[in-house]
């Protein structure tokens, strides 16, 4: 990971991704950590796409699972962490939501990456 990665990384950390754990706690009242898997980020373009794109469709699918106190109250009981992963060039996402864990392996550089009803289906098919 070159110097730009580096800094844009940083960027994503500090800016949308702090910012829905903002909105989760927010919303559920509890900490929820996002994470993202920083050595399979690697180039310039995945991690534009993942901010862009995937960071911003999950917003929406939490909007859209918490839009009401029920979804909160489903929700709050059962996420615990998010986890972002890159995956090689041209690899089948996946969306999964497991034992607290809701998990996006998408390729992000090569624009392969779930968008907000695959989350939004991940997220409300496990309350």
């Amino acid at each position: 990971m070159g110097l730009e990665e580096k800094r844009k990384l940083k960027e994503i950390q500090d800016g949308p991704a702090k910012d829905i754990q903002t909105k989760l706690k927010a919303l559920l009242g509890t900490d929820v950590p996002v994470e993202i898997d920083v050595a399979s980020f690697t180039d310039i373009t995945s991690l534009n796409t993942l901010e862009h794109s995937g960071l911003a469709s999950l917003v929406q699918a939490i909007d859209e699972v918490t839009k009401d106190a029920i979804g909160k109250d489903a929700l709050k009981d059962v996420l615990k962490k998010i986890v972002f992963r890159n995956l090689p060039n041209n690899s089948q996402y996946k969306v999964t939501f497991e034992n607290g864990v809701f998990m996006n392996e998408s390729s992000f550089g090569a624009g392969r990456y779930a968008g907000f009803g695959d989350m939004s289906r991940a997220l409300s098919d496990k309350l």
